[in-house]
């Protein structure tokens, strides 16, 4: 399936000079199974998994018997820290646990490519970033000369090179911004929640290196052998 996505030149003064078209073939249909899993992968993993509560041999004390076993007239007991005593320890409570979810590269990878594919309307793709300064009201003349609403906006960027980290410096203090991300460290929450996600050509080039093309050449090959 073709898709035409435009790239905007903004000249320095964030002036719109235009706009160019670029070609994009995603082969296979997006899957939204695997872009919940990798949403929920992406939570589970996030969970430090440390709650603990302390059993019985745990707690601190209880090591003698509170009475003798007979004669007493009392139920017998074995230690202050029984479960069922006032401090005792807890049954069946919260223990260190890995939720932590598995899964594949290439699962990974077919996730982006089908959230990209879907996503693809929000992308906004300009030629560079035209940051030559470090300025927030940047951020806002961008926007106007782009159309764009500020709102829960996501960055994406290639390398670091001087307009791009005064872009950074600019967009980060700035209410509308979700997120500053390297096109490499993209995730299924950023993108999924952005409403708009602002790019260079640089980035989108990365972007279609690791995700679109991978998927393209590889993946689509082993569902045709297959």
């Amino acid at each position: 399936m073709e898709k035409i996505i435009k790239v905007y030149k903004v000249d320095s003064n964030f002036n719109n000079q235009g706009t160019y078209e670029l070609k994009v073939d995603f082969k296979r249909e997006p899957i939204k199974e695997l872009i919940h899993m990798h949403l929920v992968r992406q939570w589970a993993n996030r969970r430090l998994g440390t709650v603990k509560t302390k059993r019985r041999g745990e707690v601190r004390g209880g090591g003698r018997k509170p009475w003798a076993q007979k004669h007493t007239g009392r139920a017998r007991h074995g230690s202050i820290r029984s479960p069922i005593w006032r401090k005792g320890g807890i049954v069946f409570g919260p223990q260190p646990r890995d939720f932590s979810i598995k899964m594949n590269k290439k699962q990974r990878k077919l996730a982006l490519y089908s959230l990209i594919n879907i996503k693809l309307d929000d992308f906004v793709i300009l030629e560079e970033y035209p940051f030559d300064e470090i300025k927030t009201k940047n951020v806002e003349k961008l926007a106007k000369s782009l159309n764009v609403d500020l709102d829960k906006i996501v960055y994406l960027y290639a390398e670091k090179d001087d307009k791009v980290l005064n872009m950074i410096k600019s967009v980060k203090n700035h209410k509308s911004t979700r997120k500053v991300l390297k096109a490499d460290n993209i995730n299924v929450e950023d993108i999924l929640s952005a409403k708009k996600v602002i790019l260079d050509k640089k980035a989108w080039d990365r972007l279609n290196e690791l995700f679109i093309s991978y998927v393209n050449n590889n993946l689509v090959k082993e569902k045709v052998e297959s």
